[in-house]
């Protein structure tokens, strides 16, 4: 069971759409349609874990996968390239209701930009900044920050940041900066890679 709940977290994270993810493991207890989009809730055969989706066509989604046996704190894995204006909010509203009441969302794996952006408007509706932190690393493909130059881009999938050289550091805390980003920048020295101290969120 537990190489079922792993293979899923994988394919969560690997960014495959939902209708490749392998649930062979877990249960769906419902799947509804909301104003055009699919909700899937899913648990494994002991119960001890919730996986809650929400796609449309494309297979574009935001899926919410709990750490833990009903601890209401919730990963996200967000996958869409492409996405009409509003398109990711209605969305996002659609999946956070839902959810648990005083739930808890991190941020466990790579961010970009505009997920980091994100993240912090969600203080405006209905979120607060918690206490305890996450460490995600910043992803490799954000044109708007310009990183072709400060580090080893990956052309083929989304990575984590991996600069050319650690002095690039400043470089990108600069860069974050300009975009209003005022979250702590950290340098993994081991892997050469960038991490957000990123406040979880804790729903009000």
């Amino acid at each position: 069971m537990n190489q079922g709940r792993n293979y899923l977290d994988d394919n969560l994270k690997s960014g495959k759409p939902i209708s490749e993810l392998n649930v062979y493991t877990y249960l769906i207890e419902s799947n509804e349609i909301e104003d055009g989009w699919t909700i899937q809730k899913y648990t494994n055969q002991s119960h001890e874990r919730r996986v809650l989706l929400v796609n449309i066509k494309e297979h574009k989604y935001i899926g919410y996968s709990e750490k833990g046996t009903y601890s209401n704190k919730w990963t996200v894995k967000v996958d869409m390239p492409y996405v009409k204006p509003g398109e990711y909010a209605k969305m996002q509203a659609i999946v956070i209701s839902h959810m648990p009441d005083k739930h808890t969302v991190f941020m466990d794996d790579c961010i970009s930009l505009d997920g980091i952006r994100n993240w912090d408007k969600q203080i405006s509706k209905g979120y607060k900044y918690s206490s305890n932190y996450s460490y995600p690393f910043l992803s490799d493909h954000d044109k708007q920050l310009k990183l072709k130059e400060l580090v080893d881009l990956n052309e083929v999938e989304f990575k984590y940041a991996t600069l050319k050289d650690n002095s690039n550091l400043d470089k990108v805390k600069e860069l974050l900066l300009s975009e209003g980003i005022t979250h702590e920048v950290m340098l993994n020295e081991n892997e050469k890679t960038v991490q957000i101290k990123l406040p979880d969120l804790v729903k009000i």
